[in-house]
């Protein structure tokens, strides 16, 4: 599920814990730790479809090889900064909704 609707579906709980208390650098922290999860495993997967495609790939790469750890690395930290920058919108946004409207609606 994408991480904005799963978000957007838990913006009452997110009222209620910040009525409980909970800051909102908690629910920021919960959106950014699920999403980068999600992150995580695709970057695993991805590369090691890389190393399993490293023939097929040899072939559509210009001085390079396909386990060079410089392109993987520069991929793995664009997506990394890509996964961030899609968790922080909806975060922010369930975050900053006051506790009371967040609890009262449906």
């Amino acid at each position: 599920m994408p991480n904005a609707l799963r978000t957007s579906q838990l913006t009452q709980e997110f009222g209620l814990r910040m009525a409980l208390g909970a800051s909102r650098n908690s629910g920021l922290g919960m959106v950014l730790a699920q999403g980068l999860t999600l992150v995580g495993a695709g970057l695993v997967l991805g590369i090691a479809a890389s190393f399993a495609m490293a023939r097929v790939l040899q072939s559509y790469l210009y001085q390079t090889t396909p386990a060079d750890p410089l392109p993987l690395g520069g991929v793995a930290v664009a997506f990394v900064v890509a996964g961030i920058l899609g968790c922080i919108g909806p975060a922010w946004r369930a975050t900053t909704v006051d506790p009371m409207l967040a609890l009262r609606a449906d």
